[in-house]
């Protein structure tokens, strides 16, 4: 279960990619998108990895080639899609993680009582600070993410900052309900 979450991140980029692409991509000959998130939806209810890998393989086809393809490698299932895909995409890969093979890297990460703090790196060069107020190493990746969009679409650093700061969570999630006795609760 935790590589199909890990594989619905990647689907949310991609899907977060589709919403801004300035131009309609062309569908020509593949399914649209919402057909293909409704098979891969099928796939993953099904608990079915090989249908799942599948469909995400196909909607990888549908990022026209002005878009980009934002790939959290920290996932075998994902590197795996990426590995049979290899020469048969038509758009920029851009992989993202914790891990060495990863091209944009989350490295000395620091959870502290206000959030995290970590450093950004792409192919091995230290490009950036940020800091969040949300914890795990979930949620750096998640950062990571939305930092590589961020920069295709030429954002400031300091603009991705400013929305890292100002961003609030969804209720109940990694939520501190409050303290008691030195006891921290967290929903």
């Amino acid at each position: 279960m935790r590589r199909i979450l890990l594989l619905f991140s990647v689907l949310l980029i991609i899907g977060f990619a589709f919403a801004c692409q300035k131009e309609k991509p062309a569908v020509t000959g593949h399914a649209s998108p919402t057909e293909a998130y409704k098979a891969l939806f099928a796939a993953v209810k099904a608990k079915d990895i090989d249908a799942i890998k599948w469909q995400f393989s196909r909607l990888m086809n549908l990022v026209p080639g002005n878009g980009r393809l934002i790939c959290g490698i920290d996932s075998p299932v994902v590197g795996e899609v990426l590995d049979q895909m290899k020469g048969k995409l038509h758009t920029t890969v851009e992989t993202f993680g914790l891990s060495t093979d990863a091209k944009w890297q989350a490295r000395n990460i620091e959870f502290t009582a206000s959030g995290t703090r970590f450093s950004v790196f792409c192919e091995g060069e230290k490009w950036g600070e940020f800091e969040t107020n949300m914890i795990g190493e979930f949620n750096v990746r998640n950062c990571l993410a939305v930092i590589i969009a961020a920069d295709a679409w030429g954002i400031s650093q300091e603009k991705m900052q400013e929305a890292f700061d100002t961003f609030k969570s969804v209720k109940r999630r990694m939520e501190v309900r409050g303290v008691e006795r030195g006891v921290t609760v967290i929903d």
